[in-house]
């Protein structure tokens, strides 16, 4: 097992295997929210990206908007926000794995579970959709992560 204060060095991995799955699998039926940021986008109007529900998700997809257009890269975007959600996802379901490993499960147990959220029809639809949920996910189970990581009696037994 990894040092507690480790990262695997399979995460990367792990996130790129989800991220690659998810992109090639978005989602062609977008929500309301994500028409309505695709808007917004093209109006320039920041402004309109934020809300109670999902205050980060459009504002991190608008910033990678610009940036994107300031570099020359054309992307529409609704593709760059679905894209945004499937990078986002992926990195909830390999936090999910290496925070389950900090609490104590075995890699084959902290595997199964992190694939069996990442393969589930909601948490699929949230990386998928041009919706911002997933960046919620993720900042959820980072942040419990680094909860574990700085409990003194980390034990592995705290779930």
């Amino acid at each position: 097992m990894n040092p507690p204060n480790r990262l695997s060095p399979l995460l990367p991995a792990v996130i790129a295997i989800a991220f690659g799955v998810y992109a090639r699998t978005i989602s062609e039926h977008p929500s309301w929210d994500s028409l309505r940021y695709a808007v917004s986008v093209a109006a320039d109007a920041p402004g309109q990206l934020a809300s109670a529900h999902h205050p980060l998700g459009g504002l991190i997809a608008y910033g990678l908007h610009r940036v994107a257009t300031l570099a020359g890269v054309g992307i529409e975007p609704l593709r760059l926000l679905q894209l945004t959600s499937a990078a986002f996802g992926a990195i909830a379901v390999a936090g999910l794995c290496a925070t389950l490993r900090l609490a104590g499960a075995g890699a084959g147990t902290a595997t199964a579970t992190a694939a069996g959220l990442g393969a589930s029809l909601a948490f699929w639809t949230v990386a998928t959709d041009g919706e911002v949920y997933a960046v919620g996910a993720a900042a959820l189970v980072v942040a419990f992560w680094a909860l574990l990581r700085v409990t003194p009696e980390r034990g592995g037994r705290a779930l």
